[in-house]
């Protein structure tokens, strides 16, 4: 429960900057500054800080301290390679974002350590590998997004026996390209 305090804090500082239209960049510096005044102790929150344009397909990827995303791109999943920034909370200055350039039937998954680093006692890792076999094979499988994550989420709270020990946060995006209108106006 502990923890739910920083990261409800990291989350809305980063909400009200992009809302007052500061950059990834500015919110990171924010949402920092924050958890330092209120937790000066090292506490830190990690996440991925993104934002997406859905006409163009760019996506801009800000890491602080979190796995790296997956890219299902043309059948293959590759990780999207950003800069090593600090966790939100240490006073570090981030780097700048990464921009991908999405292609239409791209889908990208962000997901938390909890979910790649746990398992049930006795067991192994659920691992990067799995996350992407699954990730790819389910995909393609032609499901939607939501049945794409129930999919993934069972799978990953199956093999952690259904006992987690730390956070579990799977997001997944999938590009569709606007097509032109046909006829006139």
């Amino acid at each position: 429960m502990v923890a739910v305090l920083p990261a409800a804090l990291a989350m809305a500082t980063v909400r009200n900057s992009r809302r007052n239209l500061g950059s990834l960049v500015d919110a990171y510096r924010a949402a920092d500054a924050a958890l330092l005044e209120q937790f000066p102790y090292g506490t830190f929150v990690t996440g991925q800080l993104a934002t997406f344009d859905a006409i163009s397909g760019r996506l801009l990827v800000l890491n602080a301290g979190h796995p790296l995303p997956l890219l299902l791109r043309d059948g293959h999943v590759t990780t999207i390679e950003l800069p090593a920034n600090q966790p939100l909370g240490l006073g570090f200055v981030p780097g700048a974002p990464v921009e991908v350039q999405l292609k239409p039937t791209d889908r990208v998954l962000l997901y938390s350590d909890g979910v790649t680093e746990g398992a049930a006692p006795g067991r192994e890792p659920f691992g990067l590998g799995r996350l992407a076999d699954l990730f790819a094979r389910e995909a393609l499988s032609g499901f939607g997004s939501g049945e794409l994550m129930r999919r993934l989420a069972r799978a990953v709270l199956s093999h952690h026996a259904h006992d987690l020990r730390d956070d579990f946060t799977l997001l997944a995006l999938e590009y569709r390209a606007r097509q032109p209108s046909s006829g006139s106006h």
